[in-house]
């Protein structure tokens, strides 16, 4: 199971059904996502990713998707799709991981 990671929400209140959610996780492999509430999944949604997911992103334009522990802080409200939601993506890891990877001659977006 190739796992995007765990992304960790402000108080983020999904559905008066759900309530709010604390933690999203992705299952990259089977393209969900699912939102989880001390732990108990409250809601499951299918998901579309790059091209090729499987794998940690490591440049710009290779279809994969990163894999981490990521803030979702809130709502973009000029993103021109619905509901879009800011990921704290590049964080720290990614950022040290990318100047060696731009030492080797490669980029990471």
């Amino acid at each position: 199971m190739a796992l995007l990671g765990m992304l960790c929400i402000s108080p983020l209140c999904v559905s008066p059904l759900a309530g709010a959610v604390d933690l999203v996780r992705v299952e990259k492999s089977a393209r969900k996502l699912f939102l989880l509430q001390q732990g108990k999944v409250v809601r499951e949604f299918n998901m579309v990713l790059g091209n090729n997911p499987v794998g940690h992103k490591q440049q710009e334009g290779d279809g994969k998707t990163p894999e981490g522990v990521y803030w979702l802080d809130f709502k973009k409200p000029d993103s021109a799709y619905y509901k879009s939601i800011h990921v704290s993506y590049p964080n720290a890891q990614d950022l040290a991981t990318a100047g060696k990877l731009c030492c080797m001659g490669n980029r990471m977006a």
